[in-house]
């Protein structure tokens, strides 16, 4: 018997499908690593077909290392009890908060505020507008984590 849910399997999947929209989808990931695009579709993929469908280890971290941010490191981590914590390797992360930061980070969450505004004007969120909406929410909370982690420093 698995120990993991189906709830944690499709968390892994939307950590999966984060970190590959983040990386610049499956046609691009796929020259990076050792997997074609319509695999890495179907490893992302929540439909019932590909529920038992997952990534190998090496695959998620060449795709966390593309998306700049560890998504799906971090998503197991979570459902291990853990959490992820960067080893300081320069003085970036202990650098002062400065204005600037916060108006990076406005200016991030307006990306996503526009992104949004645009994906619903019509009643509907389709496929494209599904990733967009995710690609500018993962800039965000990736901008937001770097900054949480240089306060905390």
């Amino acid at each position: 018997m698995r120990t993991i849910s189906d709830k944690q399997g499709k968390m892994l999947k939307g950590a999966m499908l984060r970190g590959l929209t983040m990386a610049g989808g499956g046609a691009v990931v796929q020259h990076s690593t050792r997997i074609n695009e319509k695999t890495l579709s179907k490893q992302a993929s929540g439909s019932d077909d590909h529920e038992k469908t997952f990534t190998a280890i090496d695959v998620a971290v060449e795709i966390d290392m593309l998306a700049g941010t560890p998504v799906i490191t971090a998503m197991m981590a979570e459902m291990l009890g853990y959490q992820l914590v960067p080893v300081e390797t320069g003085s970036h992360v202990a650098d002062a908060l400065a204005a600037r930061d916060a108006i990076q980070l406005m200016s991030e969450a307006m990306d996503a505020v526009k992104v949004i505004n645009a994906a619903v004007s019509d009643n509907h969120l389709d496929a494209a507008e599904r990733r967009d909406v995710m690609r500018e929410l993962e800039e965000l909370l990736k901008l937001a984590r770097h900054l949480q982690q240089r306060v905390s420093a």
